[in-house]
């Protein structure tokens, strides 16, 4: 409200010394009158006083005097002149015709806000330059945050600018006049959407305020339209209209205290109430400002401190319950309110400081002077003299055909509402009458913040009827300020330290459970210590079954926070209905219903000696904790009251206990929590994972050194240099999965390590650990992280979240919630999507868990793994839950634990079935507040069928302990009756057999089961299993389906087993380029040949010893891979076998180095988790060093380019195979041990069977789960197996490497790379081609080293390989050319992403990509240097069958030109 009035403003008679061009902002002293006046007006309007809080005023008041004095120099050419030749504004002003500073000022002060003066300036800003270039100059000082941009940019209108802001800035960007930030370009269209329906509400807000303050026509005309657009003209209407509120509030005043017959006001209710004289000497001496001598300070607001003196530290939040503030009615006025600090630590605790005193509850006592009616509650906007207004919130209950107004709800001592035996209603505040504008009234309520205002959440309403009440009200608040605000809260130092220890449970004497705890006596009275509190969730049960609760008040001290005790002679008991003893807040357990860690003090409203016990607490249900349109985070609801209703109807019965009504009807029993809650919609992490993943390319970007001399063919041929692929290995290979490659240890020369820089975080299984797979999270950083199932996703809540349950969260995210990116207009696609996380839909625990609780696993292997809760390290399990991919429910193991299930997203109704759904089993249904239905099925196997008891609508407990199992599922497409018939079972495990014959392998999961073995288990199918089910498979699929988060949508499947078969394996691709219609290309013509080997031998002859010796496996496998492809082709393609084999010679010593592990940083053999891995790490500290190999990153990318190499020297030299074969087959088994009796690796290290491609992700905790970015790289180390076994006669690792490619080519194509037909992915991503980076939670279409859409594209391209035109079919690669490169596109990308793009383009193009490598001037720059122009040479001319085709007639070579410009090479025959 305005408090401002012409000069009285002033804060000097004398004009202040300035630089008027510098304070109007005016970069020239030749600026025009119009340029002046618009610099005026800008900074009028921004800085003007009206706008300023309270606690700013007067800095406030003095910069718009400078503003205005600058102006009254620069408007007038006189002063100007004069200000100008002398520098001087006191100069500026002398003589000046009967000049007033002071008039002036006033007149400035008024038509800085008038209608005229901003609907001008409107006009003439709109749409200009000026606006123009203040919105880029915005948005780049904030770099694309549009919150900020519209914050400062003035006059702008969210609803009214946002599309043509974006063009503007969307403008600028493309002509590189400002940077494409992120937080503009990944803004997503739902924030976007939000920020303008919000524009809108607060619009409709302000419209409903200037009716409520009678000055709406001035504001919006008589038609009183809803924009903002007229909101700032307005602004000199509500701030008269405010000045004379204040003058009636005064009169009002007056009138009470001159003891003046009570004037009426239109409606005949008397305004006030006829008073004894008081005089205003008393008044303002109990309600003015205190002098604290002794201190030799003044209390302004809260700047208590002596002189100089730095602000005083706060104290720990395990100390706050011995405050003498928080939990107390604190006299404040209303600037004392506003001026209270926050802190970081604190924000949505509604705690805050007046020096080191914790703040929550308030007592402020004014006059209403004005009143705002919303739904459910209403705003009294309280002005107390102080030189602030502060706006109180109460809740209301309307009467049933009311007209709604301030007068009209039921106002009740006791409840403030009536009863309604068949509703549940919130409890609301107690008001002793009803309130209208110019009544003092004394508030009591908790404060909190709503839109960075203080406000007051009321709990009870008094009315302050005669003078003494008021004088009586501010003498407390005097002494308060007096006497304990006035100086710092001070502890003993060694109280301190006691309470840290106790905080760190490290006291043991406060660690006995139950009620009989140790009480630490306080100074100076009794209080209850931190560690109570955080042993209070333990009590709850039992006081609830043993304990009458009612409550007694005392007036000398505080409630304990553990059950009853005896102050004073007085003995208390709990009364459940506080919120002191609440068991649950919003999702919270019980312990943190006191504190939102454990270490936050009491949340109830303070007790007081001459009110009693307040009658109504704050709940985070009611709108009471929280401001106006949303509800605190941290607030509390209470669950149970002592009212006790009952009725009947239809053979029902219903009771209600405050919180939730329970209803007995034939079906079952119905238990409806009160709903006051907004359901959680998680978060969105845009943001790239960091650790682990190195921003360098993938590619050996170092020039390559041409060849100083070439080499000469020194080794003859012999005459059987090794059997063809296809005839070393038989092709019919049943039982792929069961012998072990090796069971031997790691050879001597490979490094011992027992230790791993990564932690095994409550792992209790000896041996080898996976590394890579879905569970990974529940060993890595806090634990805490999701991991996801498919098409469920659960994570430990670990006290957190929404819940702050201690068990295990599921969340299953519908294809509704996914969030998208910014369009690309290349592609039309969606730069990302994303699911959110963090959403606990329900949460599955134990009573027996609490802060101490250990989470470890057991049996990890591929495809499944045992999560266990223990209360503590040492402890037996409270609850195991045992985790498959696909499972059809979540199972939770309880032996003797009592079952308890948080949500949240809140229940709505909990419904126990009347019957059981199988023998043994019961059943509940779990509606929530997002529309969701959850089934809960409980087996018990001994002892009491599970009773559920809901507590309100985020927890619900069982009422004894439990033996058995808990599981619930999501109701799909009207699965109940399939759920129905498959609970009680559940999976443990999976076991995986395969079979190839021929072209045909097949793969079987045969699951393990525990429960009701007489039940056939359901679990979730991807789509490409679906593809891929054989016969009797497909006959067990269900209609029930549910989204998954990257995988599309899952399909229920009924069985224990499951075979999928792929009939096309690639059997008959070898090392020679081949293509899907003509297989292995093995001869090219003579002249492609003669011109080839040219290249060849330039590139065979560089130093093979050099270029392999990177400090990288990464980088070191590419080089030795680059040059066996080389000698290779040489050998097999271009007839040059002695040349072949003079450098295959150094091929193989360049690899002995590695195999003698003699490289930079030799590997290590760590039996931590289990694997080999590079020793960079541990040698220098960085855990992403080499792609993060140290930490099990990509280990199938590093170590298939060494498998790869090692197949073809085995292809050329079978001799070399039998004293390189252990080292050879190590990697393997790092990669992909297919056996269990393998001791020394994991299974399936990389390669995931379910979802049918890998994981590079290694030892690094994620939300967003596991990815891969390579998908090209992947089935690179699937060829490499399938070439090494065949070579080494490994009949079944050639075959699962044929099997492996033959699913990755079904499941890439599924989620990795789009045709347009692609059904699978949301349509909105599949133009994007390729994914970029596939999560299990999110696809990425981006690179972890660039954006640059050749990384993105070309990632899934390289290398280049025989197998290549099997995963990237033509018409794949056609559709992506086409979108991203073709018409020259491709022309501008530069270094080796250039050759990777047109190797990619030969599978199409195949003579237009052999043009482009063999054109004169080839740069050898567009080469990676783990590739060769030899290779591409090769793979070009056998896709293009080039037997003869070229001549030397020019016409006919001019026909052979191709789109790009190239000319094919003329060949002589």
């Amino acid at each position: 409200m305005s408090s401002h009035d012409s000069e009285d403003d002033l804060t000097t008679e004398e004009p202040p010394t300035i630089d008027p061009y510098e304070v109007l902002n005016l970069e020239s002293r030749t600026a025009t009158a119009d340029q002046v006046k618009s610099a005026y007006r800008k900074a009028a309007l921004k800085h003007h006083p009206d706008k300023a809080p309270a606690d700013e005023q007067t800095a406030a008041k003095e910069k718009f005097q400078e503003i205005a004095f600058a102006y009254a120099i620069l408007s007038d050419p006189a002063r100007r002149k004069r200000y100008d030749e002398t520098g001087s504004t006191s100069e500026a002003v002398v003589d000046s015709d009967g000049f007033s500073w002071t008039e002036f000022y006033a007149q400035q002060f008024q038509d800085a806000i008038s209608e005229e003066a901003i609907e001008g300036f409107r006009k003439q800003y709109k749409g200009s330059d000026e606006e123009k270039d203040d919105l880029l100059a915005a948005y780049e000082e904030f770099e694309g945050d549009m919150d900020a941009v519209y914050e400062t940019v003035m006059l702008s209108d969210v609803a009214e600018d946002d599309e043509r802001f974006r063009k503007i800035i969307d403008e600028a960007i493309a002509e590189g006049k400002v940077e494409a930030y992120k937080k503009y370009t990944k803004e997503t269209n739902k924030s976007r959407t939000a920020r303008v329906k919000n524009s809108r509400k607060e619009a409709k807000e302000a419209e409903e305020l200037a009716k409520k303050l009678g000055v709406h026509d001035k504001l919006k005309g008589k038609k009183g339209g809803s924009s903002k657009k007229d909101s700032e003209a307005g602004l000199a209407a509500l701030i008269r209209a405010n000045q004379a509120r204040r003058g009636e509030m005064f009169d009002a005043l007056a009138d009470r205290y001159g003891a003046k017959p009570a004037a009426k006001d239109k409606k005949g209710k008397k305004r006030g109430f006829e008073e004894p004289d008081i005089s205003e000497e008393a008044f303002q001496k109990s309600s003015g400002p205190i002098e604290c001598t002794t201190l030799g300070c003044t209390i302004t607001g809260h700047a208590m401190t002596d002189a100089g003196a730095a602000p005083p530290d706060l104290y720990p939040q395990y100390c706050f319950h011995l405050s003498p503030t928080l939990n107390k009615w604190c006299h404040f006025r209303a600037v004392d309110i506003i001026r209270l600090a926050s802190h970081p630590g604190f924000q949505g605790q509604d705690i805050f400081f007046c020096l080191n005193h914790p703040i929550k509850w308030a007592r402020v006592a004014g006059v209403v002077v004005a009143i705002t009616e919303l739904e459910g509650k209403v705003l009294y906007t309280i002005d107390d003299s102080s030189g602030a207004t502060i706006e109180c919130l109460l809740l209301v209950a309307p009467n049933r055909g009311s007209s709604g107004t301030a007068n009209t709800y039921n106002y009740n001592k006791q409840n403030n509402h009536s009863k309604d035996v068949t509703t549940t209603e919130r409890k609301l505040p107690t008001v002793d009458g009803p309130i209208d504008i110019g009544h003092v009234i004394d508030v009591r309520g908790g404060i909190n913040e709503f839109r960075d205002q203080k406000q007051i959440r009321a709990e009870t309403i008094k009315h302050l009827r005669t003078t003494e009440q008021e004088a009586l009200w501010w003498e407390k608040a005097a002494n308060l300020r007096r006497d304990v605000l006035s100086r710092p809260w001070v502890l003993d130092p060694e109280e301190v330290e006691e309470l840290r220890r106790e905080e760190e449970g490290l006291s043991r004497r406060h660690r006995r459970t139950g009620l009989e705890r140790e009480n630490r006596p306080a100074k100076p009275q009794r209080r209850v210590t931190g560690l109570e509190r955080a042993n209070h969730r333990r009590a709850c049960a039992e006081i609830e079954k043993n304990t009458s609760f009612s409550s007694q008040n005392s007036q000398d001290g505080q409630e304990d926070g553990n059950g009853s005790e005896k102050v004073s002679g007085k003995h208390r008991q709990w009364d459940i209905g506080r919120p002191e003893n609440k068991i649950m807040v919003r999702g919270r357990t019980r312990d943190e219903t006191l504190f939102s860690n454990s270490t936050t003090p009491l949340t109830s409203a303070p007790s007081s000696p001459e009110d009693n016990a307040p009658s109504a607490t704050p709940t985070s249900g009611d709108s009471s904790s929280a401001s106006p349109s949303e509800t605190s985070q941290n607030s509390d609801p209470t669950i149970t009251s002592t009212a006790t209703a009952t009725a009947t109807a239809s053979g029902s019965s219903t009771t209600g206990s405050g919180d939730v009504v329970t209803s007995v009807g034939p079906s079952g029993t119905v238990q409806i929590p009160k709903q006051s809650d907004t359901p959680e919609t998680g978060s969105v992490i845009t943001d790239l994972p960091t650790s682990g993943h190195p921003t360098d390319q993938p590619l050996l970007t170092e020039t390559i050194p041409t060849a100083t001399s070439l080499i000469s063919a020194t080794v003859a041929p012999t005459s059987d240099t090794g059997p063809a692929p296809s005839e070393t290995v038989s092709m019919v290979a049943p039982g792929i999965f069961q012998k072990p490659i090796s069971t031997n240890p790691p050879p001597d020369s490979i490094g011992r390590k027992s230790d791993h820089p990564a932690p095994r975080l409550g792992v209790a299984s000896q041996g080898p650990v996976q590394t890579n797979k879905f569970y990974g999270n529940f060993m890595l950083g806090n634990q805490t992280s999701a991991t996801y199932l498919h098409p469920y996703s659960v994570m430990w809540a670990r006290g957190r979240g929404s819940t702050g349950s201690y068990g295990l969260a599921i969340s299953h995210i519908e294809d509704s919630q996914k969030v998208y990116g910014q369009t690309d207009p290349k592609s039309g696609a969606a730069s990302y999507f994303i699911n959110p996380v963090g959403i606990h839909s329900l949460a599955l625990s134990a009573k027996e868990l609490g802060p101490n609780t250990a989470l470890t696993t057991e049996h990890p292997a591929d495809m499944s793994v045992q999560v266990s809760l223990r209360p503590g390290a040492q402890d037996a399990p409270a609850v195991q839950f045992p985790l498959v991919q696909g499972q059809g429910f979540l199972t939770a193991v309880y032996n003797g634990a009592t079952p308890m299930i948080h949500t949240g997203v809140y229940f709505k109704t909990v419904t126990k079935s009347s019957k059981e759904a199988k023998e043994g089993v019961t059943k509940y249904k779990l509606h929530l507040e997002d529309g969701s239905l959850w089934l809960v099925y409980a087996y018990h196997t001994k002892g009491n069928a599970l009773d559920l008891q809901v507590i309100n609508n985020g927890y619900a407990q069982s009422t004894g302990s439990f033996y058995g199992i808990i599981q619930v599922a999501k109701d799909s497409d009207g699965g109940e009756k399939l759920y129905d018939q498959a609970c009680g079972v559940y999976p443990t495990g999976v076991g995986l057999s395969g079979n190839v014959n021929g072209k045909t392998g097949s793969y079987t999961f045969h699951f393990k089961k525990a429960g009701h073995y007489d039940s056939s288990l359901v679990m979730w199918a991807l789509p490409h299993h679906v593809a891929s089910f054989d016969g009797t498979t497909k006959g067990r699929l269900s209609n029930v389906k549910l989204q998954t988060t990257t995988k599309g949508v899952a399909t229920l499947v009924v069985g224990d087993q499951w075979t999928m078969v792929e009939s096309d394996l690639p059997v008959n691709i070898g090392f020679a380029p081949w293509s899907p219609e003509a297989g292995s290309i093995t001869s090219l013509s003579s002249q492609a040949k003669s011109f080839i080997q040219e290249i060849a031998l330039q590139e065979v002859s560089q130093n093979i010893m050099q270029q392999t010796d990177q400090d990288s496996m990464y980088f070191s496998g590419k080089a030795l891979a680059k040059f066996a492809t080389i000698i290779m082709a040489l050998h097999d393609m271009l007839g040059q076998e002695s040349l072949a084999l003079t450098a295959l010679n150094e091929l193989k010593s360049a690899f002995a180095r590695f195999a003698e592990n003699k490289q930079k940083y030799p590997l290590v053999y760590e039996s931590g988790w289990g694997g080999v891995v590079s020793s960079a790490s541990y040698v220098t500290g960085d855990p992403g060093v080499d792609f993060g190999n140290s930490y099990y990153n990509d280990h199938h990318f590093h170590y298939g380019y060494f498998i790869y190499t090692a197949a073809v020297i085995g292809h050329l030299d079978p001799s070399w195979i039998p004293q390189n074969k252990e080292y050879v087959n190590l990697l393997v088994r790092d990669v992909a041990n297919p056996s269990t009796e393998d001791k020394y690796f994991p299974t399936w290290r990389n390669f995931d069977w379910y979802h049918g491609h890998s994981w590079a992700h290694g030892l690094f905790d994620t939300s967003d789960g596991k990815d891969q970015e390579s998908s090209s790289e992947d089935t690179m180390h699937a060829y490499a197996l399938k070439m090494w076994g065949t070579v080494s006669g490994d009949t079944d690792l050639a075959a699962r490497g044929n099997l492996i490619l033959a699913v990755q080519k079904r499941s890439l194509n599924s989620y990795y790379l789009y045709k347009s037909d692609n059904k699978i992915q949301p349509a909105k991503f599949i133009g994007n081609k390729a994914a970029g980076i596939l999560f299990e939670n999110k696809i990425d279409h981006t690179t972890y080293f660039g954006t640059n859409i050749e990384y993105i594209q070309g990632i899934h391209m390289l290398p280049l390989l025989p197998h290549t035109p099997m995963i990237r079919d033509k018409d794949f690669v056609r559709e992506e050319w086409e979108t991203y490169f073709s018409e020259g596109r491709a022309e501008q990308v530069s270094g080796g992403w250039k050759g990777i793009l047109m190797g990619n383009y030969a599978t199409i193009d195949p003579r237009g990509a052999f043009a482009f490598f063999s054109q004169q001037g080839f740069d050898a720059g567009w080469l990676d240097g783990g590739a060769s122009l030899t290779w591409y040479l090769v793979y070009s001319a056998g896709g293009s069958f080039l037997l003869s085709l070229y001549s030397e007639d020019e016409d006919e070579d001019a026909n052979q030109r191709h789109s790009f410009g190239w000319t094919l090479r003329k060949f002589r025959v």
